[in-house]
């Protein structure tokens, strides 16, 4: 189940932002939880996307700025799986 899944991967946290946060905040985010992907949300229930390190990497590959809001680069096609 993706209960059981989401308990093997340890303490490491879910961490929502609002799709109108800069890169640079999701990347300071990124670097202190030590977490490889952010899941792009306005209630912190409902998902809009994700933005992963694969995102992060087209942000340097197109030079651009980190100022750029996470809702220009989500992955906005995210499968949800309940817990159980």
């Amino acid at each position: 189940s993706v209960g059981s899944i989401l308990r093997a991967r340890g303490a490491r946290p879910i961490i929502c932002l609002p799709r109108n946060c800069g890169v640079a905040d999701a990347i300071e985010q990124m670097k202190n939880h030590k977490i490889g992907s952010i899941i792009i949300s306005e209630d912190s229930h409902r998902p809009l996307g994700i933005f992963t390190k694969s995102d992060l990497a087209k942000v340097a590959k197109n030079n651009n700025s980190k100022d750029v809001c996470l809702g220009d680069l989500m992955t906005k096609d995210v499968v949800v799986g309940a817990p159980t």
